[in-house]
């Protein structure tokens, strides 16, 4: 054999074993691209499968919260009709109270035309001393009553979750109240039609007692007042006016007795005026 053809049988060679090496490598690679494809493919499918669920629970959970929701809609329609209601009820319940301070402010008009002649009756003098103080301790036992109507209204305002409660419980009162009024009336009108000199005695019942207006708690309607060494003879029920130099500014009633000092519920404040610390007060304006 000649030696080109040498030549091309070993080139023929080396070609042959060049290409059985690449198609072992390309094989190769292909498997491990296959194998590779597989599992990107199976951990596609996990992620698919945890993705849809998260997603279901979400949806169940939305649809849970807008079942809440709505029912929480339906709660505060009622809540706002119980509201609503007890807010009528509350506005009858002040024009009840109304008309009660009307009847006493009445019932005060008649004691003040009494007549000023018991110095002609000193023979029943003891007698009616004792039914006026009778009538006088039913009058503040129904003005407290009162009082404490009033502050359970307005406690009964703030907290509306309980209206309904007390104001049932306030209509009854009231109308203790009522039928307590008249029986005063009843009790003074008789009085005053048997002894004319009825208004002093009701004048000099009550001790005359000056004091300062110490505090004064306009959401409340409260004034709290310095006694001093007077402290021990003011009593639950004593009625104050309110004045400084030049102005009236109204009446209260005292409601709580503290060391010297006392705290007196506004029932008759004067429109137009302000009560300040430093203002007077006294059992007798002007006495």
């Amino acid at each position: 054999m000649s030696p080109i053809g040498r030549v091309f049988i070993i080139v023929n060679m080396v070609l042959a074993a060049v290409f059985v090496g690449y198609s072992a490598f390309y094989l190769h690679n292909v498997d491990s691209y296959k194998t590779q494809l597989t599992q990107e493919r199976a951990a596609h499918e996990a992620t698919r499968t945890e993705m849809q669920g998260q997603i279901d629970t979400l949806t169940s959970d939305l649809n849970k919260a807008r079942n809440e929701l709505q029912t929480k809609n339906i709660q505060l329609q009622e809540r706002q009709a119980q509201i609503e209601s007890a807010t009528q009820d509350n506005a009858d319940l002040k024009n009840r109270l109304g008309s009660l301070e009307n009847n006493m402010k009445g019932a005060n008009a008649s004691l003040s035309t009494l007549s000023t002649t018991i110095e002609n009756q000193n023979k029943r003098v003891k007698e009616m001393t004792d039914n006026y103080l009778a009538a006088n301790k039913e009058r503040q036992d129904a003005l407290s009553a009162k009082q404490d109507a009033e502050d359970r209204l307005a406690l009964a305002e703030r907290n509306l979750g309980t209206a309904q409660e007390t104001i049932a419980a306030n209509r009854k009162e009231i109308f203790n109240q009522a039928q307590d009024l008249r029986r005063q009336k009843v009790m003074l009108d008789a009085g005053m039609a048997k002894f004319p000199g009825f208004a002093d005695v009701i004048r000099n019942a009550v001790p005359a007692i000056s004091a300062k207006v110490a505090a004064v708690n306009a959401s409340l309607g409260t004034v709290t007042i310095s006694t001093g060494e007077a402290n021990a003879k003011v009593k639950k029920g004593y009625r104050f006016s309110f004045y400084d130099s030049k102005t009236y500014k109204g009446d209260g009633i005292v409601i709580d007795v503290a060391d010297k000092s006392a705290t007196v519920r506004l029932t008759e404040p004067v429109e137009g005026t302000t009560i300040v610390p430093g203002d007077q007060a006294s059992t007798r304006l002007g006495g």
